[in-house]
């Protein structure tokens, strides 16, 4: 079984996006990690980390690089060509509740909350 690469360069990217933290994958490395539109990734450097959604591009980011807005960049104060780690981490528990939701169901007072703080962050 090959390893699977969580060492990325960094390619900054100047696009905002809200504040929100956003990164750009390659397809390849995205689907070597499991990762697919919008999941979430922790992005760490040596000494700081942050979380960020995921974006995709098949020609725009090659193998090995990762794309950060700014607000990302900013955060972590990346520079071109840095290294970061990448790690995948789950789902929020409001994913689960859209989805009890989309089915009919009802959602609790707290549920509700928990999805409103997921959008926000």
């Amino acid at each position: 079984m090959s390893k699977v690469k969580t060492v990325f360069k960094v390619k900054k990217i100047d696009v905002e996006a809200g504040g929100k933290s956003i990164v750009v994958l390659n397809n390849e490395d995205a689907a070597d990690l499991d990762l697919s539109l919008m999941d979430r990734v922790r992005v760490r450097t040596d000494s700081k980390e942050a979380v960020a959604l995921v974006d995709l591009s098949e020609k725009y980011i090659k193998k090995g690089e990762v794309g950060c807005f700014i607000s990302l960049s900013e955060k972590l104060k990346l520079r071109n060509k840095q290294k970061v780690f990448i790690e995948p981490i789950e789902k929020p528990r409001s994913v689960e509740f859209i989805k009890k939701k989309l089915d009919g169901h009802f959602l609790e007072k707290e549920e509700v909350k928990g999805i409103i703080n997921d959008v926000m962050e």
